[in-house]
């Protein structure tokens, strides 16, 4: 059973209703303005500020234009709207590991080059020593 349920974690193995309280906290995260906590705070947008009278036709008309537009969604429309984020943070996860596979292979491709610059250097030291051991053999021949 997974004991880290944020969103990073798999809800592979969780139960059912565990797995409900993943996503939904996870949405929570992804999409705060949609998250029923934040119907409340919509709500106290339009409560009227102290020390001002009146305002009550307008603050209950901004309420149910509030209501009409952000109010409760239908199944169809929170499944597509959840398909929808799903889709969207797969494709992130996607661009990240793209983006870690180029990282990787251009440390890899750093490193070939600082391995190249020292078998070159060693392949020059060798030369080097070659042609001395070549010049004084050349030496004790004709002694």
């Amino acid at each position: 059973m997974v004991i880290n349920h944020s969103a990073a974690s798999s809800t592979v193995s969780m139960m059912p209703h565990e797995r409900v309280k993943a996503l939904q906290h996870a949405n929570n995260d992804l999409a705060p303005g949609y998250g029923a906590h934040n119907a409340a705070e919509q709500e106290a947008k339009f409560q009227e500020p102290p020390g001002q009278a009146g305002g009550d036709a307008q603050r209950a008309e901004r309420r149910s234009a509030w209501r009409r537009s952000c109010g409760p969604r239908s199944a169809k429309t929170t499944l597509r709207a959840y398909l929808d984020q799903c889709s969207r943070a797969e494709k992130c996860r996607d661009d990240l590991c793209d983006c870690e596979t180029v990282r990787t292979l251009r440390d890899q491709a750093r490193l070939a080059q600082i391995e190249i610059v020292r078998y070159a250097k060693e392949h020059e030291a060798y030369k080097d020593r070659v042609a001395h051991l070549e010049q004084e053999i050349s030496i004790a021949q004709q002694a």
